[in-house]
């Protein structure tokens, strides 16, 4: 089971220890890098962290919005995104405590420049719903990530390991994931499964 009450509870036990686990060396740092300017983000533009965490991404977005744009942060676990705004104290960084699918559902215009989804999309319940959700706030043209420094396969893997309800939460392969964008009208752009990284792009048709 993964929905948001459990997720909540989960992810606070151990917001105090996530910067912790999620160290990255110099090599997956670099294909983060890689990847977010696949993103094309444009100076001003509005950017989407769905499942933000404690700010991991937010060094590498920041730049790239520039003085005008924002970083929009939602998570469900309230001190984890305590513990963002502890470390990224900036007025160009919104944080939002709420479930994924409400917070997508709450936004009324497609005006975002980008959505990315780094080492969380396993832990949203309805993956379908999220990617035509990240359909509705794209502004056209624009595109969104689903990101992991690792393959589908490590990372199930490894949230077997895990405390529930984190060991029943699977990253779904690309072929379903494919699917799943296309489905919400998304041209998926790039898309790939191997051993240290995980990405799938999908870009909103102009």
């Amino acid at each position: 089971m993964n929905g948001p009450v459990q997720n909540a509870e989960y992810f606070d036990r151990i917001a105090h220890d996530w910067d912790n686990m999620m160290v990255l060396d110099g090599r997956a740092q670099a294909k983060v890098a890689e990847s977010i300017a696949g993103l094309a983000i444009n100076p001003g533009d509005f950017v989407l962290d769905a499942g933000c965490g404690t700010g991991v991404l937010f060094p590498h977005l920041l730049p790239q919005v520039g003085k005008a744009g924002k970083i929009i942060g939602c998570d469900v676990a309230p001190l984890m995104l305590e513990a963002a705004g502890k470390k990224h104290p900036s007025k160009r960084i919104e944080l939002v405590c709420s479930d994924i699918l409400e917070f997508l559902d709450s936004r009324a215009e497609a005006s975002l420049g980008a959505v990315i989804c780094f080492s969380a999309f396993p832990h949203f319940e309805n993956k379908q719903k999220v990617i035509e959700g990240f359909y509705h706030v794209l502004a056209p043209g624009r595109r969104f990530l689903i990101l992991h420094v690792s393959s589908s396969m490590e990372l199930n893997e490894f949230h077997k390991t895990l405390q529930a309800p984190v060991n029943t939460h699977v990253l779904p392969d690309l072929s379903t994931l494919k699917v799943y964008a296309e489905s919400a009208g998304f041209d998926v752009v790039r898309a790939l499964d191997e051993p240290g990284l995980f990405m799938l792009f999908g870009e909103k048709p102009r």
